[in-house]
């Protein structure tokens, strides 16, 4: 059973590195759990309060503000 899991997970990996997060968005928003959830951003002594609507292709949050502007979030 380890030993199956270690070469998923190897594959999985090597998938990633082939072809990068865009094949993983749509399995990683099934599992998303800020997805649709009103959240605050702390960045550089300032807060932007939005709602998380998944990710994008560089991985970086996606926040939906109040005046609907996109805005991609990374730390």
């Amino acid at each position: 059973l380890c030993i199956e899991f270690i070469q998923k997970l190897l594959q999985t990996v090597e998938n990633f590195r082939e072809k990068g997060l865009p094949i993983f968005k749509a399995l990683y928003q099934q599992y998303d759990y800020l997805y649709q959830r009103e959240v605050v951003i702390e960045q550089f002594q300032s807060t932007l309060p939005g709602k998380a609507i998944g990710i994008d292709d560089f991985g970086r949050l996606l926040l939906q503000t109040e005046e609907k502007k996109i805005v991609p979030v990374s730390a």
